[in-house]
């Protein structure tokens, strides 16, 4: 059961999560003299790939607060982006030209890195600055605006503490409890689509295609890109009923990658499910993959929009 044990000292922002989002609003404060608490449920930072992807604005705005160069020299700046066809093989179908922004941006392009690592850089770059307190393993489970601010109920090692803050941000994702605890609505639909998203580790020459690469047909969307040297994304969006939740087999993604990477030609993958086939699955959820150094189940999950 849990006890209150007093209060945390009052902060004039707490920040209810700490991910991406949560983790630059602190370093933007910070940037600007202002202290901060951040509070994250979990013990720390993701260790999965996630959203891989961080574009020119993000990268403008990294930049101005002293941390896109690590974050470039930790990913891969993809400055033209042609889309292949499994099919086809080495002939691409278009492509996305970021050099034709050149007289406008520095360096434009897709900076592909996982989301854990971006975290970890983030992470440091805050605590240097000696402005936020960092708390992890801290779940904000009350919150109660008032005239002058907020009050938080923290929960830390089975222990409820206290925090005042003239502002609470919530950067707690898209089931956050700040929003919750404000009434605040996040009305939507949920498609007709079921959406696979799977890491796997390739380790044979198809590490050296083109990519991204895709395939589709009449019910089906399956594409692939190179997050890292053998680190692979695969994303399926499949017509089902989005009610149906439930793993996919490592066979299913084996089957997935063979569409994307070279359809019709079944023997550059070997057989499904097979560890001589070269592509080992290495993490697979809908929304949050972790990095491919933590073997995941895959799963598969209704695919919604806000």
């Amino acid at each position: 059961m849990d006890s209150t044990l007093g209060t945390l000292p009052p902060a004039p922002v707490a920040i209810v999560g700490g991910g991406p989002v949560g983790l630059s609003l602190a370093l933007g404060l910070a940037r600007q003299g202002m202290r901060s608490i951040l509070l994250e449920r979990k013990a720390a930072t993701s260790d999965r790939s996630k959203a891989p992807a961080i574009h020119l604005r993000s990268r403008e705005i990294f930049r101005q607060w002293d941390t896109e160069q690590p974050l470039l020299d930790a990913g891969v700046l993809v400055r033209s982006l042609p889309l292949y066809r499994a099919a086809t093989g080495r002939r691409p179908l278009l492509s996305f030209e970021f050099s034709e922004l050149e007289t406008e941006a520095d360096r434009p392009g897709i900076l592909f890195l996982e989301q854990g690592r971006t975290e970890r850089v983030l992470l440091e770059a805050v605590r240097e600055t000696g402005l936020c307190d960092l708390r992890f393993d801290s779940e904000v489970v009350r919150l109660v605006p008032g005239d002058g601010g907020v009050r938080l109920t923290v929960r830390e090692e089975g222990a409820q503490r206290v925090l005042d803050a003239e502002f609470a941000v919530g950067c707690d994702g898209g089931g956050s409890f700040v929003r919750k605890a404000l009434g605040l609505p996040f009305e939507g639909v949920t498609l007709p689509v079921r959406a696979t998203l799977a890491d796997i580790h390739v380790t044979d020459g198809r590490d050296s295609l083109p990519w991204p690469r895709t395939s589709n047909d009449r019910s089906t969307i399956t594409s692939t890109q190179r997050l890292a040297p053998r680190h692979w994304r695969i994303v399926r969006l499949e017509a089902d009923d989005p009610r149906q939740d439930g793993d996919v087999s490592e066979e299913e993604v084996h089957r997935s990658a063979a569409e994307s990477w070279e359809r019709g030609q079944r023997r550059c993958c070997g057989r499904a499910g097979s560890g001589s086939s070269g592509a080992r699955v290495r993490a697979s959820v809908s929304a949050a993959c972790c990095s491919p150094e933590t073997p995941r189940t895959s799963s598969r999950r209704p695919w919604a929009r806000a």
